[in-house]
């Protein structure tokens, strides 16, 4: 029925109460809602009748809706339904009694033939419900007329109304005693309406009925509140056994004071399970229960249920321990449950742990909850007695390397390292790593383990850093050994590479200064940079010792030695640097050490062999500056294949007179060294370093300083050798410094030698100031050799003997030919004697194809300053050189000035 019929019917019961039938509607309204009850109450003819008429009452627009409900009443009664245009048809009878054509009669007569499972009493009840409250009036007649199945199905239309009629039509039912229509309704409390089934619990709990149904109307009154009712029903409830579970059931979902008194029943049930579960229920709904007292109640239990209801109580009291010892005499795998992670196993540690640790294994099943409840034991300082090591041992190396391994290291007593080696030995191979790796993040001081897994590895490349890089406090001297035997054995397996756990034993041995040497010895023949430093701090002489037998050393490590050297080193480690500045990657950081210790030190000096632009030859020049007598010869004979700096070094400060003459030992070295170099003087010099020639040039020079009148057979051959004019410069200072008493003889041989540079260096002698002998052979000299001659001869002679060589140079046929510097000097040598006489022989210098000569002539006439002078210089202003002529009118008016002031100075006298 639609909201709007059931709102007409409700206006209409409203409006007429029980005396509707016999009043005349004068109203189309009132017509429409007497035959909408009348529809209701099964008296189908008046309502057509009553709808005829309203039909008649109605306008254009109610019309279709008086239509609409004539139509549908006719086809309930299973007739065409013309509508309100055939008011003459009559409707076949349809009364509650049902009969005939009455198709509500066909549909109850259709419940009677099975449960509603089958097809055709499907589709009848679903057309029932479908009539909503119109069908309850006839379900409520043919109620007491239906067999089993029909009552069943009629019973469930009816729950599904809340219909007023339907209760008192049910408890009378109750009360006629029909036993097995009771249990039914007892049965569907549930289904029922909230406001039927709390009355009909109450009629119910009057009658005898099955346990089953007894126990579904105390469900009802207790869930009403109605104690006075459920009291003494559940006073005479017969325990069954088949119901106990039932009961157990209802109490847990629905907690009551029924429940509990239920509760203390059900602990006396025959059945050992029932019992069981009322005991763990009343248990954990008693807020005061104590483990003790949990414990008592468990001994009343048969020894098959205590574990699981204990299981069940440690879920909610984790602290319970001792209850969930008595879980553990469960079947199957416990810690895979959730009941054994909520234990607080560590609170009963000396208890518990044995008990956990003698559970049976499962293959390939984890034991990680076992691990947590051990570590939580470990973690409140309990350690496990030697007792169950072996036990600890199996448990945790079934599980994850990282978590087992921990818990079975934090297990153990931090004094007990004979214990912990003795797992180590008894743990798979593959996890005895992960032990050592848990033993060492524990820090624990088992040196002995550690020792024993790094001689177990085979490759350099299985040891962790943290193995090494540990705290090794309190390691024995033997033990020490051991680990300087086990490093060095890795280290030279590594095959050339260093790996990288080595920095580790570096930082353990800078925290441990009593760590042996030999730790970090071995590692710095694996060219650990960072190991050096380390054992230079402790040790530096063995630092450099072990530095300087290492058979190589790489670029990173050359920077490390060299730092430490400089830092550290004296003169032991000279040799050691040298070595370092040798490497091909060379060795910044050196100098000052240089500086300090290798001052005039041939060793340092020969890095001056080193080519340009390694530190070698910087290092060099420095010390070659402070070259001994001692170490000269043996300096010297290594000029050829030094750096130009460092030869040029040598050159400017080696000492001139403060050593000795050479030995007959040096003086053989160096013979041989000249006798090496004489070949290749043409040669020209490598990059960055002096020619051969400039070397010979300081090897002559060193013979004519520390050498004897015995090496001047030498300084011939080198002469003769070559006549470059540096090395014959060399050659006759050299044999200046030789001659000795037999200077004179030498001098006339050098200046009757034909060689220029020979008599530039005899020429520059005093020797000429006191020797005529000599001073003719210089002349001769100066004439024969007067193109080559850029030299003045006159610096170390006697005015007289200067103005007669000059003399005799101007005069001479070939002066025109005359090196400018030899010619312009005579000239000027002339002009000093400011002798009027010389004018005429200094115009010869006025015509010299040299303009240098010439201007020379013009300074003499200068210098004369006289008549004769001046018209000399008048004839120069013509000069084809403009220097030349400037200098000759600066040099007239010079003279114009002087003779004008003589003139006035001779007048001033008259």
């Amino acid at each position: 029925m639609t909201t709007k019929r059931l709102l007409v019917l409700a206006l209409a019961t409203a409006a007429f109460g029980g005396g509707l039938a016999a009043q005349a509607a004068t109203t189309l309204e009132a017509q429409l809602a007497r035959a909408a009850l009348l529809e209701t109450q099964g008296n189908l003819a008046e309502a057509e009748q009553e709808l005829l008429a309203a039909a008649k009452l109605a306008d254009a627009a109610r019309a279709g809706e008086v239509d609409a409900a004539l139509r549908a009443l006719r086809q309930r009664t299973g007739r065409a339904s013309p509508g309100v245009q055939d008011p003459t048809a009559k409707p076949a009878a349809a009364t509650g009694g049902g009969g005939g054509g009455d198709p509500i009669q066909t549909l109850l007569a259709t419940l009677e033939v099975g449960s509603d499972a089958r097809p055709e009493v499907e589709a009848a009840i679903k057309e029932l419900r479908a009539l909503g409250a119109l069908a309850v009036p006839p379900l409520l007649a043919a109620l007491p007329k239906l067999g089993p199945f029909g009552a069943r199905n009629v019973a469930t239309l009816l729950y599904l109304q809340d219909d007023p009629r339907i209760l008192p039509v049910l408890r009378q039912r109750i009360a006629a005693g029909e036993a097995a229509f009771a249990t039914m309704l007892a049965s569907d409390l549930g289904s029922m309406p909230r406001s039927w089934s709390v009355a009909l619990a109450r009629d119910l709990a009057a009658r005898e009925l099955p346990a089953k149904a007894r126990f579904a109307v105390l469900q009802q009154l207790v869930g009403a509140g109605e104690e006075r009712e459920w009291q003494p029903l559940l006073d005479s409830l017969d325990p069954a056994t088949d119901l106990h579970w039932a009961m157990l059931e209802w109490h847990r979902k629905q907690p009551s004071a029924a429940g509990t008194k239920l509760l203390v029943m059900l602990q006396s049930s025959p059945s050992e399970t029932v019992r069981a579960a009322a005991v763990q229920d009343a248990l954990l709904a008693d807020p005061r229960c104590s483990e003790e007292q949990a414990l008592q109640a468990l001994d009343r239990l048969s020894p098959a249920s205590a574990p699981w209801v204990a299981s069940k109580l440690v879920e909610q009291h984790p602290s319970w321990v001792r209850v969930g010892l008595r879980a553990l005499a469960r079947t199957g795998w416990l810690i895979d449950e959730p009941w054994f992670r909520r234990v607080e196993w560590w609170r009963l540690p000396d208890e518990a742990a044995p008990a956990l640790l003698s559970l049976p294994v499962r293959e390939n099943h984890s034991t990680e909850p076992l691990l947590q409840a051990l570590e939580a034991m470990a973690a409140q300082g309990w350690r496990a007695p030697a007792e169950l090591d072996e036990k600890l041992r199996q448990a945790t190396s079934r599980y994850s390397a990282s978590m087992g391994m921990s818990a079975l290291v934090n297990l153990v007593p931090e004094a007990g390292e004979s214990r912990a080696l003795a797992i180590w030995e008894a743990l798979p191979t593959a996890w005895r790593r992960f032990f050592v790796d848990a033993l060492v993040a524990a820090n624990r001081p088992w040196h002995r383990v550690v020792l024993a897994q790094l001689a177990a590895v085979a490759s350099a490349h299985e040891v962790n850093i943290a193995w090494v890089a540990r705290d090794w406090t309190g390691l024995s001297p033997e033990s020490g050994l051991t680990l300087v035997a086990e490093v060095t054995r890795l280290l030279t397996n590594s095959r050339g590479s260093t790996p990288p756990w080595t920095n580790g034993i570096v930082t353990a041995c800078s925290r441990q200064p009593d760590l042996p040497t030999g730790l970090l010895a071995a590692l710095v023949r694996a060219d650990n940079h960072s190991a050096f430093h380390e054992m230079a701090k402790r040790d530096p002489q063995a630092a450099f010792t072990e530095a300087a037998s290492a058979p190589d050393l790489s670029a990173t490590m050359v920077s490390t030695v060299a730092r430490e050297v400089a830092r550290r080193g004296d003169k032991q480690q000279l040799p050691l640097a040298i070595r370092l500045v040798r490497t091909e990657s060379g060795s910044g950081g050196l100098g000052t050490f240089f500086t300090r210790h290798g001052a005039g030190e041939p060793s340092v000096i020969e890095l001056g062999k080193a080519p340009w632009p390694s530190e070698g030859p910087n290092f060099a020049a420095e010390a070659i500056k402070s070259v001994r007598a001692e170490h000269m010869v043996t300096v010297l004979t290594m000029l050829p294949d030094l750096a130009q700096q460092v030869a040029q070094n040598f050159m400017n400060s080696a000492p001139s007179g403060a050593i000795p003459r050479f030995s007959e030992v040096q003086r053989s070295e160096l013979s041989a060294a000249i006798e090496r170099l004489l070949p290749r003087l043409e040669e020209p010099g490598a990059h960055g370093h002096i020619a051969p020639m400039e070397a010979m040039c300081i090897y002559v020079s060193a013979v004519g300083k520390w050498g004897d009148p015995s090496d001047m057979p030498l300084l011939r051959r080198i002469s003769a050798a070559s006549q470059h004019p540096s090395l014959a410069s060399s050659v006759a200072v050299a044999m200046l410094g030789l001659a000795g008493p037999n200077r004179t003889a030498v001098l006339a041989e050098m200046l009757d030698s034909k060689n220029v540079s020979f008599a530039i260096e005899a020429l520059r002698t005093e020797d000429l100031r006191t020797n005529a002998d000599l001073r003719q052979h210089a002349l001769q000299a100066v004439l024969l050799l007067g193109p080559e001659l850029p030299t003045s001869p006159f610096d170390n002679l006697q005015p007289a003997d200067a103005l007669a060589m000059a003399k005799t140079i101007v005069d001479h046929p070939g002066f025109a030919s005359f090196h400018s510097t030899l010619a312009g000097s005579a000239v000027g040598a002339l002009g000093a004697t400011k002798d009027e006489a010389m004018v005429p022989i200094i115009l010869r210098g006025a015509s010299h194809p040299y303009p240098g000569v010439r201007r020379a002539a013009v300074e003499a006439l200068g210098n004369i300053c006289t008549e004769s002078a001046a018209r000399a210089l008048l004839e120069m202003l013509r000069d084809e050189d403009g220097t030349t002529r400037n200098l000759a009118k600066t040099r007239l008016d010079q003279i114009g000035e002087y003779l004008d002031a003589r003139a006035k100075w001779d007048a001033r006298k008259k």
